[in-house]
């Protein structure tokens, strides 16, 4: 084949390629916006049916769905619902079975949060005294017992958190009230006479004048409320002292059963210890009660609450009564108002919550009154009465405040009562 010839085969082979290709984009073109075809099916439909929806999964209604091609129409879902939680109370653990903190469990399927599993015991702390060494002022009351269930002996410490002396060190404690924690820098006081006998000690407060506990809380939503919660996201504390609006416990029981009850909700009970601060009468009694009668009031609206929740009470009522008693020309409560704690009063206040926390007795206490009334850093909040006492008044007070915290209950039982169901 002569070279001409194979020039025009290639020249035609190219044309004719070229024309394949624009054929087939052509095609292409004029295809490319229709719809590819659908077999056609004829619905067979069969009944779905529906699911309920749970607390985390969706559910969905009854619907229709072909059998052949799995079409279906009239699909409707329906939401998951969420958990319904409910508070539940939590239970002591025992020698047979863990106990826990209280939690919250949903109505509907049975979830559980916020629970914290406290193991079981190995003795429960009920059982036979064998031997008791006494308080003395500078240790605390020890128990030597015997479990009535499996034997064992075992020691019971008497202080407020029933710990040997040596982890008593370095508590952090939170006073929550009003004026009477206030005056006269009782918090100060407190810690200074702990430090004086040698314990180190850290103590806040959260005090705000002329509060009701219910302003603490969660449902109050405000400024009181926010201060606690900012108070207690710094630490964990071993002791709360609560300490109520000054005729509350006798005058309006429910919503200080109802605050006391919610502000314990906040702490775990089985990690920190929540004191009742009983407070006094006023010094010509209130609204109709007279200074014994109201005295009764406070100290049963106080007990019936630490009762119900297991709660510590430090009787400083309890101390102001066995003083009117013995000195009715001493004042503590202040001439003006009548309710507020002079410098005395609030020294006595000190001795009875040292008392409880410690669990030792105040007779021979380092840091006297004496020794209060020259500290220059105290706010006296106009308390006008501070002179020097003679040392047989020191102890007779000290005294006074040792019954207060270890004498058990004064209230009649005309006044008792019972906070269960009140306030709820």
């Amino acid at each position: 084949m002569n070279e001409k010839i194979k020039k025009i085969l290639t020249i035609i082979i190219i044309i004719f390629s070229l024309i394949l290709v624009a054929c087939k984009k052509e095609d292409e073109d004029n295809n490319k916006d229709k719809e590819p075809e659908v077999e056609v099916c004829d619905h067979i439909f069969e009944k779905v049916k529906g699911k309920a929806a749970t607390c985390t999964e969706p559910g969905y209604q009854g619907y229709h769905k072909c059998v052949i091609c799995g079409y279906s129409e009239d699909y409707q879902e329906i939401e998951a619902l969420g958990h319904d939680y409910v508070l539940k109370k939590g239970k002591m653990a025992t020698l047979k079975a863990d106990g826990c903190s209280d939690y919250y469990e949903c109505k509907r399927c049975g979830d559980i949060k916020d629970m914290k599993i406290y193991p079981k015991l190995d003795h429960i702390h009920t059982g036979t005294v064998l031997s008791t060494q006494e308080r003395t002022n500078s240790m605390c009351e020890v128990r030597t017992c015997k479990c009535d269930i499996c034997g064992k002996e075992y020691k019971e410490y008497g202080n407020a958190l029933n710990r040997e002396e040596k982890y008593m060190e370095d508590l952090n404690i939170l006073m929550v009230g009003n004026s009477f924690t206030n005056y006269n820098c009782l918090y100060t006081l407190l810690e200074e006479m702990i430090k004086a006998e040698g314990i180190n000690v850290n103590i806040k407060k959260c005090a705000y004048g002329g509060q009701y506990l219910y302003n603490y809380c969660e449902g109050e939503n405000g400024t009181y409320h926010r201060n606690l919660m900012d108070a207690l996201k710094l630490k964990t504390y071993d002791i709360i002292f609560l300490q109520a609006q000054s005729n509350e416990p006798a005058l309006a029981r429910p919503n200080f059963y109802k605050a006391v009850r919610e502000i314990c909700s906040y702490v775990d009970l089985y990690d920190t210890r929540v004191i009742m601060y009983q407070t006094w009468s006023y010094r010509d009694g209130y609204a109709g009660m007279n200074y014994y009668e109201m005295t009764q009031k406070l100290a049963a609206g106080y007990e019936a609450i630490a009762d119900e929740l297991n709660l510590g009470t430090s009787k400083v009522g309890n101390a102001f009564y066995f003083m009117y008693q013995n000195h009715p020309e001493i004042n503590l409560n202040k001439e003006s108002d009548g309710s507020h704690p002079t410098s005395l009063g609030t020294y006595i206040a000190a001795l009875v919550h040292y008392s409880v926390i410690y669990g030792r007795s105040p007779v021979g206490i380092k840091y006297t009154y004496n020794d209060y009334i020259k500290n220059e850093n105290i706010e006296w909040h106009g308390d006008t009465t501070r002179s020097a006492i003679s040392s047989s008044l020191q102890r007779e007070i000290e005294e006074y405040a040792e019954r207060a915290a270890f004498g058990g209950s004064i209230v009649e039982d005309k006044y008792k009562t019972s906070s269960a169901g009140i306030g709820e």
